[in-house]
């Protein structure tokens, strides 16, 4: 028997008997900070923990979780809402408590499930809604969705682009396949439509194109001044410095006329230079026919040598 007073929840008592013998006192009491005496109460034997099946060799308890999409992109108007979906999967062997958090967003955004749990093996989808109050500036807002669970942290890209609630154009941005993916130092190519929406004749519009970061940085900026009728097309090099970093990028193109904004914008990648593999292909039959073309000079060589040898042997 032990009587125990202290602030300590928790104390160790020496086994009674010798080593091989495992009677240990069931009975302790313990006393308040007051003074008093507690009720006697008996402590439940702990339990061992429970191993994952498969957990041996050194294997135990995962904390870790999948997210989807790894990026979203939104396009509103000023006064417009917009709604869009996240998915959690819980890849570990521990229950999670997930924290979803919006950086740099925060007055653009509303989650559904700030906060959840999810045990392993579940799926948990997330509503997002967007809101462009009518007030907010037309532009390119770039920030991020942390996703946390204990000490496990994830992110989600979110680029929300704002353009005016009245305008009288309209803008669309398409980056050609081939250059998604650029190298530092490369030349961005996209194709660019600028529609007038009604006015009668030609209208002159401000155009500027904007390439930001992750980060919300501006890496180099261009801008035009361009007369539309009706529609016109036309493909833009923009060049992507040397010493830009890689990552995930946006082109953001916007169109000002007296102060309406129209805007359109697209992620690419700016990545190591790789060969493409239409290059790869091109360099393969290169080979193959230098190959070919020095055999056929080797066969040619030794022919003329056996010539050569048969007339000096006469």
């Amino acid at each position: 028997n032990t009587n125990y007073e202290g602030s300590g929840l928790s104390f160790y008592q020496q086994a009674i008997g010798t080593l091989n013998d495992t009677t240990y006192s069931g009975e302790y009491t313990f006393a308040p900070s007051n003074g008093s005496i507690a009720e006697e109460e008996e402590i439940p034997e702990e339990k061992a923990p429970t191993i994952p099946p498969g957990g041996g060799g050194g294997g135990g308890v995962t904390t870790n979780f999948e997210i989807a999409p790894e990026s979203i992109h939104v396009m509103i108007k000023q006064g417009e809402t917009q709604t869009k979906t996240i998915t959690i999967k819980n890849t570990g062997t521990s229950a999670l408590n997930i924290e979803i958090e919006g950086s740099k967003l925060t007055d653009f955004i509303k989650i559904d499930k700030p906060s959840f749990s999810l045990s392993p093996g579940k799926t948990e989808t997330i509503t997002i809604d967007f809101l462009a109050r009518e007030e907010t500036i037309p532009d390119l807002y770039i920030g991020k969705l942390l996703v946390k669970a204990g000490s496990v942290e994830k992110e989600i890209l979110v680029a929300v682009d704002i353009e005016s609630k009245e305008n009288l154009f309209d803008v669309e941005v398409k980056i050609p396949s081939r250059y998604t993916i650029i190298a530092p130092g490369e030349d961005l190519l996209t194709d660019i439509k600028i529609y007038n929406l009604g006015a009668t004749g030609s209208k002159d519009a401000f155009v500027e194109y904007t390439i930001k970061d992750k980060n919300d940085n501006v890496i180099t900026t261009l801008s035009d001044t361009v007369a539309v009728e009706t529609q016109m097309s036309f493909t833009k090099s923009i060049n992507i410095p040397k010493n830009t970093v890689i990552g995930r990028y946006l082109l953001y193109v916007s169109v000002n006329y007296e102060g309406n904004i129209a805007s359109s914008s697209v992620f690419f990648d700016v990545t190591e230079l790789k060969i493409l593999e239409k290059e790869k292909l091109y360099i393969v039959l290169i080979v193959f026919f230098l190959l070919i073309a020095a055999v056929i000079v080797h066969y040619e060589i030794e022919i003329r040598n056996k010539r050569l040898d048969k007339k000096i042997k006469k």
